[in-house]
């Protein structure tokens, strides 16, 4: 969704993911990626000046060196977009039988994190 920040008139796409396990899908999830980043070049929103911030958060169900070649190989997440570093887990694996961090944000340039991240 396209929202505006506070009474600057600034805006910001809020993006949420929830995506397939990359180690179980990982055509599916580059798609899914592939996609949702044309959706983003094409919204009229984009071309305006000055454009739209991006934030993009949610359960990726990827580790993070899986995150890591996702945001080389796939425009949406690289590029642009900073990887907000959690501080720990995010998630359980799929049989809950250890913690994984599965849950990522990334903010465009021009965003900053105010307060550190508390999961």
């Amino acid at each position: 969704v396209l929202v505006t920040v506070g009474g600057s008139g600034k805006r910001c796409w809020m993006i949420s993911l929830h995506l397939a396990p990359f180690k179980f899908y990982p055509n599916q999830v580059r798609t899914h990626l592939e996609l949702m980043g044309a959706a983003l070049r094409e919204a009229p929103s984009l071309h305006a000046l000055p454009p739209p911030r991006v934030v993009i958060g949610g359960d990726l169900n990827a580790e993070l060196h899986e995150v890591a070649m996702l945001q080389r190989e796939c425009a949406t997440l690289g590029g642009a977009l900073a990887r907000v570093v959690s501080p720990g887990d995010t998630g359980l694996s799929a049989d809950f039988s250890k913690p994984e961090c599965i849950d990522h944000l990334f903010i465009s340039p021009g965003l900053r994190l105010v307060d550190p991240l508390e999961l």
